[in-house]
């Protein structure tokens, strides 16, 4: 992996996972942070604490909301990032290729990488391909790289 990169949401319940298995280990999102590569999208922050469970899980991800946002690297959708991702969910749903409702967080986490030009890192491969792929046709440069298992 190079470059800047982009957790989404599994790949960052992927690393909390990881921490509660190997609590003195390392995982390979932390690495990429300690590098400087890593940004946070207020998507993803959202998503993360939507599904807190704990006040233990929520101290967590203030301290990554913080931590981006002292670096500048917190990465907040712009309003062409809505209109954008409005136009292209309704270029894929008049091809008949998707149900639009359940894309718009992952198309606003791949745009919020391709404004860095870097890659979201995830573990649901196959959506936030379709998207890269939609935002590359339209001059982005973003790429997907796979976390996890």
């Amino acid at each position: 992996m190079a470059g800047n990169q982009v957790p989404d949401t599994s790949a960052f319940i992927l690393a909390i996972r990881e921490l509660q298995n190997n609590p003195g280990g390392r995982p390979r999102l932390l690495r990429s942070a300690f590098r400087g590569r890593l940004y946070v999208s207020a998507v993803v922050a959202a998503e993360l604490y939507a599904g807190t469970r704990s006040v233990d899980d929520k101290r967590f991800i203030d301290e990554i909301v913080v931590t981006a946002k002292r670096a500048r690297r917190y990465l907040t959708p712009t309003g062409a990032d809505w209109e954008q991702a409005g136009q292209m969910i309704n270029h894929m749903r008049d091809k008949g290729i998707i149900d639009p409702r359940p894309h718009l967080a992952d198309l606003l986490i791949v745009l919020a990488a391709a404004r860095v030009q870097g890659a979201v890192l995830t573990k649901n491969v196959h959506h936030m391909t379709m998207w890269a792929e939609a935002a590359r046709r339209s001059g982005w440069k973003v790429t997907v790289e796979k976390y996890g298992p």
